[in-house]
């Protein structure tokens, strides 16, 4: 019996950066095929420079998307996170089998809810069948690029470094990548 493995991420990804693209990297070439659960809702928080859902629905159709390696799959939810969960409460419910490993990939700080006592419980057939594991990075050894330092460069306008920080894959339309999340909604740059 061939085992499958179904990589599955969560995340806001306002915007997508190289730390993104190394976790979704690092599934694809550990996994069959990857759900990418990415949010469409805006990103509008007091202090931080605002990524609205329109602009990264732009740039994930003309850019992100065409640069994935093929077994990656986004899925555009409003609610990441919930609808991971979902899937895989969905998946435990009718599991019977070791046919296909489940791996959910996640910042080292950000795992430690899928590892709770209570998302176990919910989980519980996917564990004992051994089948649901934990893979994280630790962001810090890895490529140390935050969605948070991201926005900062957006905020200050400091173009130079957005690009250093973008993954290399989208290195080449980073100006064009800028210029949408420079013009929130089509109003003047925040």
């Amino acid at each position: 019996m061939l085992i499958k493995k179904q990589g599955l991420i969560a995340g806001a990804f306002k915007p997508y950066t190289s730390g993104h693209h190394f976790l979704i990297s690092e599934a694809s070439k550990q996994c069959d095929y990857v759900i990418v659960y990415v949010s469409t809702n805006d990103r509008v928080r007091k202090n931080e420079y605002p990524i609205m859902w329109n602009q990264m629905e732009k740039i994930w159709s003309k850019y992100i998307c065409p640069s994935l390696p093929e077994n990656i799959f986004p899925k555009f939810v409003q609610n990441p996170t919930v609808e991971l969960y979902n899937h895989l409460q969905e998946i435990n419910t009718k599991v019977s089998t070791k046919e296909t490993q489940y791996y959910v990939y996640a910042d080292k700080k950000d795992i430690s809810y899928m590892e709770s006592d209570r998302v176990k419980n919910k989980l519980n057939n996917l564990i004992e069948l051994g089948i649901l594991h934990t893979v994280s990075y630790d962001r810090e050894k890895n490529v140390n690029v935050s969605g948070t330092l991201l926005r900062q460069t957006l905020q200050n306008n400091d173009y130079d470094k957005f690009e250093k920080l973008m993954p290399n894959s989208l290195k080449t339309n980073a100006k064009q990548i800028y210029g949408i999340l420079r013009k929130n909604n089509g109003n003047q740059a925040y």
